[in-house]
Protein backbone atom coordinates (compact mmCIF):
# COMPACT_ATOMS: atom_id res chain seq x y z
CA UNK A 1 0.00 0.00 0.00
CA UNK A 2 1.61 3.16 -0.84
CA UNK A 3 -0.29 6.24 1.01
CA UNK A 4 -0.39 9.69 -0.75
CA UNK A 5 -0.85 12.96 0.83
CA UNK A 6 -1.61 16.30 -0.81
CA UNK A 7 -1.81 19.60 1.16
CA UNK A 8 -5.27 21.26 2.80
CA UNK A 9 -4.07 24.24 0.31
CA UNK A 10 -4.98 21.34 -2.56
CA UNK A 11 -8.03 22.20 -4.11
CA UNK A 12 -10.05 20.81 -7.06
CA UNK A 13 -9.04 22.72 -9.51
CA UNK A 14 -9.43 22.17 -13.14
CA UNK A 15 -5.76 22.59 -13.47
CA UNK A 16 -4.96 20.36 -10.23
CA UNK A 17 -7.07 17.85 -11.32
CA UNK A 18 -5.33 17.59 -14.61
CA UNK A 19 -2.39 17.32 -12.40
CA UNK A 20 -3.46 14.70 -10.15
CA UNK A 21 -4.43 12.21 -13.20
CA UNK A 22 -1.04 12.66 -14.92
CA UNK A 23 0.58 11.50 -11.78
CA UNK A 24 -1.28 8.89 -10.96
CA UNK A 25 -1.35 7.83 -14.52
CA UNK A 26 2.30 7.31 -14.88
CA UNK A 27 2.88 5.08 -11.08
CA UNK A 28 3.36 1.56 -11.52
CA UNK A 29 1.06 -0.21 -10.33
CA UNK A 30 1.28 -3.85 -10.19
CA UNK A 31 2.17 -4.80 -7.10
CA UNK A 32 0.75 -1.67 -5.43
CA UNK A 33 -2.76 -0.43 -4.15
CA UNK A 34 -2.23 3.32 -3.95
CA UNK A 35 -4.33 5.32 -1.73
CA UNK A 36 -4.64 9.08 -1.56
CA UNK A 37 -5.82 11.38 1.61
CA UNK A 38 -6.71 14.73 0.60
CA UNK A 39 -6.48 16.77 2.91
CA UNK A 40 -10.70 17.54 3.73
CA UNK A 41 -11.95 20.89 2.23
CA UNK A 42 -15.40 21.88 1.21
CA UNK A 43 -14.61 21.76 -2.32
CA UNK A 44 -13.83 17.57 -2.19
CA UNK A 45 -17.46 16.93 -2.55
CA UNK A 46 -18.49 13.44 -2.50
CA UNK A 47 -19.20 13.82 -6.35
CA UNK A 48 -15.81 15.07 -6.90
CA UNK A 49 -14.07 11.93 -4.80
CA UNK A 50 -16.20 9.52 -6.52
CA UNK A 51 -15.35 10.51 -10.22
CA UNK A 52 -12.01 11.53 -9.69
CA UNK A 53 -10.50 8.34 -7.61
CA UNK A 54 -12.58 6.42 -9.82
CA UNK A 55 -11.11 7.54 -12.75
CA UNK A 56 -7.56 7.27 -11.34
CA UNK A 57 -8.16 3.87 -9.81
CA UNK A 58 -7.21 5.04 -6.53
CA UNK A 59 -8.49 4.42 -2.98
CA UNK A 60 -9.46 7.44 -0.26
CA UNK A 61 -7.83 7.82 3.01
CA UNK A 62 -10.11 9.15 5.50
CA UNK A 63 -10.34 9.68 9.22
CA UNK A 64 -13.41 7.84 10.55
CA UNK A 65 -13.98 9.95 13.24
CA UNK A 66 -14.28 12.99 10.93
CA UNK A 67 -15.79 11.98 7.40
CA UNK A 68 -16.73 9.02 5.27
CA UNK A 69 -15.14 7.15 2.75
CA UNK A 70 -16.75 8.11 -0.50
CA UNK A 71 -14.48 5.74 -2.83
CA UNK A 72 -12.97 2.41 -1.25
CA UNK A 73 -12.08 0.39 -4.02
CA UNK A 74 -9.84 -1.87 -3.03
CA UNK A 75 -9.17 -1.49 0.53
CA UNK A 76 -10.60 0.69 3.83
CA UNK A 77 -7.54 3.05 4.82
CA UNK A 78 -7.90 4.84 8.37
CA UNK A 79 -6.17 7.49 9.13
CA UNK A 80 -6.28 8.94 12.83
CA UNK A 81 -5.37 12.50 13.79
CA UNK A 82 -7.32 12.73 16.86
CA UNK A 83 -10.33 14.82 17.76
CA UNK A 84 -10.54 18.39 18.85
CA UNK A 85 -7.29 20.64 18.84
CA UNK A 86 -4.59 19.85 18.89
CA UNK A 87 -5.62 17.27 17.38
CA UNK A 88 -2.34 15.06 17.29
CA UNK A 89 -2.01 15.13 21.09
CA UNK A 90 -5.65 13.16 21.31
CA UNK A 91 -6.02 9.91 23.02
CA UNK A 92 -8.16 7.95 22.08
CA UNK A 93 -10.99 6.59 24.68
CA UNK A 94 -11.49 3.03 24.71
CA UNK A 95 -15.00 3.51 23.80
CA UNK A 96 -14.02 5.75 20.97
CA UNK A 97 -11.51 2.55 20.01
CA UNK A 98 -14.43 -0.06 20.36
CA UNK A 99 -16.59 1.83 18.21
CA UNK A 100 -13.84 2.17 15.48
CA UNK A 101 -13.65 -1.73 16.02
CA UNK A 102 -17.35 -2.20 15.10
CA UNK A 103 -17.28 -0.62 12.20
CA UNK A 104 -13.75 -1.82 10.80
CA UNK A 105 -15.42 -5.55 11.73
CA UNK A 106 -18.91 -4.55 9.49
CA UNK A 107 -16.61 -3.82 6.03
CA UNK A 108 -16.64 -6.76 3.92
CA UNK A 109 -12.64 -4.74 2.60
CA UNK A 110 -9.21 -4.98 4.11
CA UNK A 111 -9.27 -2.33 6.83
CA UNK A 112 -6.06 -0.71 7.01
CA UNK A 113 -5.98 1.89 10.43
CA UNK A 114 -2.88 3.97 11.03
CA UNK A 115 -2.88 5.89 14.11
CA UNK A 116 -1.25 9.68 13.26
CA UNK A 117 -1.12 10.91 16.81
CA UNK A 118 1.04 11.72 19.91
CA UNK A 119 -0.59 8.03 21.39
CA UNK A 120 0.09 6.21 18.12
CA UNK A 121 2.00 3.09 19.96
CA UNK A 122 -0.38 3.19 22.70
CA UNK A 123 -4.15 3.62 20.82
CA UNK A 124 -2.78 1.32 18.16
CA UNK A 125 -1.63 -1.74 20.97
CA UNK A 126 -5.04 -1.56 22.68
CA UNK A 127 -7.18 -1.37 19.18
CA UNK A 128 -5.20 -4.32 18.37
CA UNK A 129 -6.05 -6.06 21.63
CA UNK A 130 -9.95 -5.13 21.52
CA UNK A 131 -10.21 -6.41 17.90
CA UNK A 132 -8.25 -9.65 19.10
CA UNK A 133 -10.34 -9.86 22.33
CA UNK A 134 -13.73 -9.70 20.57
CA UNK A 135 -12.56 -12.00 17.41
Amino acid sequence: VLLFQSPASFKPTKKNIERVKSFFGKIERENFILVWEVRWEKNWTKEVVRSLFEEIGVNQCVDPFKQECFYCRDIVYYRLHGLGRPMYRYDFSRSELKGLGEKVKSLKKDVYVLFNNFKCYENGIEFKNLLSSSA
